[in-house]
């Protein structure tokens, strides 16, 4: 499965899809992300600044719709579980699926964080 790297591409795209018609989508994704990239500094995998990148990323967005579908998506990521397109699945189960470590995966997303976030620059 494939699913972070999903995850990693619909972050770099959230800037614009948080305009689509289905802005909540693209919130719940990059908050799921901020949670995960959370998770990932608590395991000591990439600093917390990764996280504080998506989170001013995600302050670009305007507010969700459905504050309780974003809401989830964050605390699932907090939690390691990546919430991305209706399935739920444990962040080192997704890295051991991919062939790469969870640090690898972590440093994947935090990555894709940077590229969000240069391309509001």
């Amino acid at each position: 499965m494939r699913i972070c790297l999903t995850l990693a591409a619909l972050t770099v795209a959230t800037a614009a899809a948080a305009q689509d018609t289905a802005p909540d989508v693209a919130i719940a994704a990059a908050l799921n992300q901020q949670g995960l990239l959370e998770y990932c500094a608590g395991q000591g995998h990439v600093s917390a600044e990764a996280a504080q990148v998506q989170g001013r990323v995600i302050a670009s967005f305007p507010p969700p719709t459905e504050p309780r579908m974003t809401a989830e998506a964050y605390r699932q990521g907090q939690s390691g579980i990546v919430d991305a397109l209706g399935i739920d699945q444990p962040i080192a189960q997704a890295a051991a699926e991919q062939g790469l470590s969870l640090s690898a995966l972590c440093g994947q997303l935090a990555a894709a964080a940077e590229q969000a976030a240069a391309q509001l620059r």
